[in-house]
């Protein structure tokens, strides 16, 4: 997808669970390959006033963590086994480290901007698709019984700085 222009589509429900269904949905289409999204994010307020946020394109902490220890261990080969003990160890705590901090996707700062205005027990799922997805991811979540709402965004949007 083409960080030019893209539409970012904010969808609000009453609760958590419609919400989380909806995130699934989508991502089973993506599965599916019935459409295409840059990124998906789930800002949720639970009843407790905790917030929650799940983030489809940013790294998890066990993907750093596997792919830094396999590159470490890779590394270390070359210094024989206890070379490749201690490059894996030093490469996954590398990863993992590297995953918390990498942002990847909807910037994080956007996304705290969000869960500040949610009332406990809400939530709002924010989806980045090209123009020809919008008409089957909005309908979708439309179904789902979001308010929406759908704005052009441009590669400015992604900027973390």
């Amino acid at each position: 997808m083409s960080k030019e222009s893209a539409i970012l589509i904010l969808a609000s429900f009453e609760d958590e669970n419609n919400a989380e269904k909806a995130l699934f949905d989508l991502k089973m289409d993506k599965r599916g390959r019935l459409i295409e999204f840059k990124d998906a994010a789930l800002v949720n307020r639970d009843a407790e006033d905790k917030i929650h946020i799940k983030e489809t394109s940013d790294l998890s902490s066990g993907r750093g963590v596997v792919f830094g220890g396999i590159v470490g261990a890779i590394i270390g080969l070359f210094a024989g086994p206890l070379g490749a003990a201690i490059g894996g160890v030093a490469g996954a705590l590398a990863g993992g480290i590297a995953a918390k901090k990498i942002d990847t996707g909807i910037p994080d700062q956007r996304l705290m901007e969000i869960a500040a205005d949610l009332k406990p027990g809400s939530s709002v799922l924010m989806v980045i698709v090209e123009q020809r997805w919008f008409e089957h991811v909005h309908m979708h979540l439309e179904e789902a019984g979001a308010e929406l709402l759908s704005q052009t965004v441009n590669k400015d949007f992604f900027d973390h700085g």
